[in-house]
C-alpha cells in the first residue's frame, strides 16, 4: 500500500492562494494529506537548518484579540469586557457565519471601511482559512452522558466534567454580558462556542511570544498553526516590523515540516483550564 502523501485538495489550494495573495511567503512548503487523510505541511525542497521557510505578515493575517474585538457586532464597552480567548471564540463564530464584520459603535469611518473589508458577497475574508479548520475536533469535551460513563472512576472523568461545566458557565455569562447584541439566532450557540473553544485550545500561540503584552493573550496564525509538534525539535520564531518568520532544524524534501510546542506534561496535554 502506498503511504506517500496525497496531492493537495482544492480546499488546500484555495488556502495557499489566499495566503500568497495576502503577503505570506513559504516557497518550500506544500500541503499534503497523509495516509490517514489528515492535512499536513511538507517540504517541497530541502530546507537548511536556520533557513527562514515561512513568513506571515501581521496585517490581517495574525488574528489577535484586538482584531477580534474591533470586528464583533458589539458596543465598545461590551467588546472591551471580553477576555482574549472569548473575543477570538466569538470572532470565529461570526466569521464562519459570514456576518457583516462592522463595529457598529465606531464613529471612525476609516475603521468602518477596514472592518467592511473582512466581508464580501462571498462571505468572510477568512473563509479559505476557516475552511481548513475541522468541523469537529474530537476531544472529551464532546462526550455525551453515555461516553462519559466510560471515564467514570478515572481522574479524567472529573477533569472533563468540571471543565465542560465551567465552559458552559462561561458561555452563559458571556451571552448575558453582551445583552442581546449577539444572539443564538445569529449563530452564537453553545455548540458553536464549544467548537470555537476547541479550535482556540488546539491552534493558538501565546501573544507574548511575539511581543504582545496582553494578559493571557493569544493569537491565531494561519498556516503556522498547521505545523505538527515534535518534541525537542529546533524551531525559531523571529518577529520583524512587518510580520513573523520561522526557521527550524534541517528538513529534507518530502518530509513533514514540524514545530515544537514546548515540553508538555500529561497534565498540560489535557484540555486547558479557564
Amino acid at each position: 500500500m502506498d503511504s506517500s502523501p496525497a496531492p493537495s485538495s482544492s480546499k488546500q489550494t484555495r488556502f495557499v492562494d489566499w495566503l500568497t495573495a495576502n503577503g505570506a511567503s513559504f516557497p518550500k512548503l506544500e500541503f499534503r494529506d497523509d495516509a490517514d487523510g489528515c492535512g499536513s505541511v511538507y517540504a517541497s525542497a530541502d530546507i537548511s537548518e536556520d533557513e527562514v521557510f515561512l513568513f506571515i505578515p501581521f496585517e490581517r493575517m495574525v488574528i489577535t484579540d484586538a482584531l477580534a474585538r474591533s470586528h464583533l457586532l458589539l458596543s465598545t464597552a461590551s467588546a472591551q469586557s471580553l477576555d482574549s480567548r472569548t473575543a477570538i471564540n466569538l470572532f470565529l463564530i461570526q466569521q464562519q457565519a459570514g456576518a457583516t464584520a462592522v463595529n457598529q459603535s465606531s464613529d471612525n469611518q476609516e475603521e468602518k471601511r477596514s472592518n467592511d473589508s473582512l466581508t464580501s458577497a462571498t462571505g468572510s475574508f477568512y473563509k479559505p482559512y476557516l475552511d481548513m479548520l475541522p468541523d469537529k475536533i474530537h476531544t472529551a469535551l464532546e462526550f455525551d452522558e453515555q461516553d462519559m460513563e466510560h471515564l467514570r472512576g478515572t481522574n479524567a472523568y472529573m477533569v472533563v466534567k468540571e471543565l465542560k461545566e465551567a465552559l458552559r458557565a462561561k458561555y452563559d455569562k458571556t451571552m448575558e454580558a453582551v445583552g442581546g447584541e449577539l444572539t443564538v439566532e445569529q449563530g452564537y450557540t453553545w455548540e458553536r462556542f464549544l467548537w470555537a473553544e476547541t479550535v482556540v485550545s488546539s491552534r493558538t500561540f501565546p501573544a507574548s511570544l511575539f511581543g504582545h503584552q496582553v494578559e493571557n493573550g493569544i493569537v491565531l496564525i494561519p498556516l503556522a498553526d498547521s505545523l505538527n509538534h515534535k518534541s525537542r525539535h529546533k524551531a525559531t520564531w523571529i518577529k520583524t516590523t512587518e510580520g513573523l518568520q520561522m526557521s527550524s532544524a534541517a528538513t529534507k524534501k518530502g518530509d513533514q515540516v514540524l514545530n515544537n510546542y514546548g515540553p508538555k506534561s500529561n497534565e498540560e496535554c489535557r484540555p486547558p483550564s479557564l
